[in-house]
Protein backbone atom coordinates (compact mmCIF):
# COMPACT_ATOMS: atom_id res chain seq x y z
CA UNK A 1 0.00 0.00 0.00
CA UNK A 2 1.49 3.20 -1.02
CA UNK A 3 2.14 5.69 1.64
CA UNK A 4 0.01 9.20 1.76
CA UNK A 5 0.91 12.34 0.62
CA UNK A 6 1.03 13.69 3.97
CA UNK A 7 2.89 10.80 5.56
CA UNK A 8 5.46 11.13 2.85
CA UNK A 9 5.73 15.26 3.86
CA UNK A 10 6.20 13.88 7.38
CA UNK A 11 8.77 11.78 5.97
CA UNK A 12 10.39 15.06 4.29
CA UNK A 13 10.49 17.08 7.66
CA UNK A 14 12.48 14.25 9.49
CA UNK A 15 14.91 14.32 6.87
CA UNK A 16 14.12 11.08 5.02
CA UNK A 17 13.63 11.98 1.31
CA UNK A 18 17.14 14.71 0.96
CA UNK A 19 17.17 18.29 0.58
CA UNK A 20 16.90 20.36 -2.41
CA UNK A 21 16.90 18.84 -6.02
CA UNK A 22 17.88 15.74 -4.45
CA UNK A 23 14.41 15.50 -2.49
CA UNK A 24 12.68 16.50 -5.60
CA UNK A 25 14.38 13.68 -7.77
CA UNK A 26 13.67 10.87 -4.98
CA UNK A 27 10.06 11.83 -4.67
CA UNK A 28 9.29 11.87 -8.29
CA UNK A 29 11.29 8.40 -8.92
CA UNK A 30 9.25 7.23 -6.26
CA UNK A 31 5.85 8.21 -7.62
CA UNK A 32 5.15 11.42 -5.62
CA UNK A 33 4.60 15.07 -7.02
CA UNK A 34 7.18 17.09 -5.45
CA UNK A 35 4.95 20.66 -5.46
CA UNK A 36 2.16 18.46 -3.57
CA UNK A 37 4.43 17.34 -1.20
CA UNK A 38 6.35 20.65 -0.70
CA UNK A 39 2.15 22.39 0.33
CA UNK A 40 1.49 19.69 2.77
CA UNK A 41 5.53 20.72 4.41
CA UNK A 42 4.59 23.80 4.75
CA UNK A 43 0.80 23.47 5.65
CA UNK A 44 2.45 21.79 8.46
CA UNK A 45 4.83 24.26 9.43
CA UNK A 46 2.42 27.17 9.56
CA UNK A 47 -0.03 24.68 11.87
CA UNK A 48 2.64 24.07 14.44
CA UNK A 49 4.26 27.97 14.03
CA UNK A 50 0.37 28.76 14.62
CA UNK A 51 -0.19 26.30 17.70
CA UNK A 52 2.88 27.75 19.21
CA UNK A 53 1.96 31.45 18.66
CA UNK A 54 -1.31 30.51 20.32
CA UNK A 55 -0.20 28.10 23.24
CA UNK A 56 2.14 31.58 24.39
CA UNK A 57 -1.12 34.13 24.11
CA UNK A 58 -2.98 31.82 26.37
CA UNK A 59 0.23 30.91 28.71
CA UNK A 60 0.07 27.27 28.22
CA UNK A 61 3.27 26.72 26.80
CA UNK A 62 2.95 22.85 26.23
CA UNK A 63 5.40 22.77 23.27
CA UNK A 64 7.74 24.87 22.02
CA UNK A 65 8.46 24.69 18.38
CA UNK A 66 11.12 26.59 16.84
CA UNK A 67 11.48 26.18 12.67
CA UNK A 68 14.31 26.72 10.76
CA UNK A 69 13.70 26.79 7.11
CA UNK A 70 17.58 28.95 6.46
CA UNK A 71 18.63 25.52 5.23
CA UNK A 72 18.05 24.17 1.48
CA UNK A 73 14.63 25.44 2.05
CA UNK A 74 14.37 22.26 4.50
CA UNK A 75 11.99 22.33 7.92
CA UNK A 76 13.59 21.37 10.67
CA UNK A 77 11.67 21.08 13.53
CA UNK A 78 13.36 21.17 17.19
CA UNK A 79 10.60 20.29 20.12
CA UNK A 80 10.92 20.67 23.84
CA UNK A 81 8.03 19.77 26.33
CA UNK A 82 8.36 21.77 29.50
Amino acid sequence: MAKSEREIAVEVICGKWGNGNERVVNLVNAGYNPTSIQKIVNQIAHDMVEYEQAEKHYGKEILEVNVDLSKYGALVLNFSGV
